[in-house]
């Protein structure tokens, strides 16, 4: 490499963007917009709750083992619970450890997801586990925790289906349909706040269920009857979720590595070729190699150094965060390998500039489907499933142990993009 032949390609690539000045403009808006979001803002916070219909399309099965047992019940429990998931929506079981946390230990949970806690809590008079169990709903509409309601009690029920179950809740937090079952209501509690406490039974076929029942509601029973296990239920809204500000500036973030990597570059690119100049370039004492590195720096020296202004300028810390520039060299590259594909394979100005647009589309597409149908590993082989992940960790202030595996990934697919870049450069790139 002959870096003063460098030095003029780079020179000549700030000229033609000081020349059309649509790229410059474009990232002062940007700028502009992250000033905006970062004086007008929320200080306080938002949670993101309230804002539109949160529909949900996660449901998190999350237990918490501390202080059990050696019983092993909760986990017996949960492992029911894991191998009897629905079909038509979708339930992730996770320990209680795995749950993001922000900086001050709050539970975090992403858009567009609820959840059950299933917790411990204490013992009751025969030593065995006393259970908590906490709905939370996204949004201020409880209404939408209906289907996971069904699904938990029934399993719930199930696994159970032996033992009786005392339940302190109200009445729209249970949800049980068999006819097997007897339910006994018995008097709120004088606090006024609704709760009453039920009785879960199981009945046999020939009304012995119900016998055994009445004796151990008389505390007349001669027989061996287990007394009901107590669950203790609750359902809130969550408000550890991600804020939309925070979001938004993820969002310009991405957006300003992605115009200048993946959509200028292309653009420029192809319009050189049009004019003719790359082959000139090619022709020139510059080697293939030194008109992808010119290229390769400085549309990744603006991608990166536009994008790292604009998290600055939201949240000037995160400039002092190595995690952020390990996240955004692998993002900047990978992009810069998709933006190099698309000028490679594209003939025109306008074809890059298509291409650069249906790519953005068939990627949002094929998450969308993923998403739709279930599928839990095939999103990982694209960049935009870990690109919003490191950047919002870091902008959330909650890096977690997983997130370098995203990281990792991005890197590779980042080397996987410029690798096949390079190879299509040099073979038809520049004709």
């Amino acid at each position: 490499m002959r870096w003063y032949i460098v030095r003029t390609l780079l020179k000549k690539e700030a000229l033609r963007h000081f020349a059309d000045r649509g790229g410059i403009f474009l990232a002062l808006l940007l700028v502009a917009a992250a000033l905006l979001l970062s004086v007008f803002g929320n200080t306080k916070g938002e949670t993101g709750a309230g804002v539109g219909v949160d529909v949900v399309r996660l449901f998190y099965v999350d237990y918490f083992e501390q202080g059990e047992p050696s019983s092993g019940s909760m986990k017996a429990w949960v492992e029911h619970l894991r191998g009897n998931r629905p079909a038509d929506f979708r339930v992730t079981v996770r320990a209680g450890d795995r749950i993001p946390t922000d900086a001050t230990g709050r539970l975090q949970y992403e858009q567009s997801t609820a959840a059950v806690q299933l917790r411990v809590n204490g013992q009751d008079a025969q030593g065995r586990p006393r259970y908590q169990i906490m709905f939370w709903h996204p949004g201020e509409d409880s209404a939408q925790l209906a289907p996971f309601v069904r699904w938990f009690w029934k399993e719930t029920q199930r696994h159970f289906q032996n033992t009786p179950l005392e339940i302190e809740a109200t009445t729209d937090q249970l949800s049980f349909g068999n006819d097997r079952a007897l339910i006994e209501v018995r008097p709120a509690e004088p606090d006024g706040d609704g709760r009453s406490r039920f009785v879960y039974w199981p009945t046999n076929g020939d009304g012995s269920g119900m016998s055994a029942y009445l004796e151990w509601l008389a505390k007349q029973s001669a027989r061996p009857i287990p007394p009901p296990i107590q669950l203790q239920v609750t359902q809130e809204q969550l408000e550890g979720r991600v804020d939309w500000r925070s979001t938004i500036a993820t969002g310009l973030v991405v957006f300003a590595v992605y115009f200048f990597c993946a959509y200028l570059l292309p653009a420029m690119t192809c319009e050189e070729r049009e004019r003719g100049v790359l082959l000139a370039q090619a022709l020139s004492p510059a080697s293939t190699g030194e008109i992808l590195l010119a290229k390769f720096l400085f549309y990744a020296s603006m991608g990166i150094g536009l994008s790292a202004t604009l998290a600055g300028i939201y949240k000037p810390n995160v400039l002092l965060r190595p995690f952020f520039w390990l996240s955004i060299l692998a993002i900047g590259f990978g992009y810069l390998g998709v933006g190099l594909t698309i000028a490679s394979l594209a003939q025109t100005q306008r074809r890059a500039s298509m291409g650069a647009l249906c790519y953005m589309l068939i990627v949002a597409l094929f998450m969308f489907i993923c998403n739709a149908n279930n599928i839990p590993f095939l999103p990982t082989v694209a960049l935009e499933y870990h690109v919003p992940r490191l950047l919002h960790s870091v902008m959330m202030d909650n890096i977690q142990w997983y997130h370098w595996g995203n990281l990792v990934m991005a890197g590779l697919l980042a080397l996987g993009w410029t690798t096949l870049a390079a190879v299509l450069f040099r073979r038809r790139g520049w004709q």
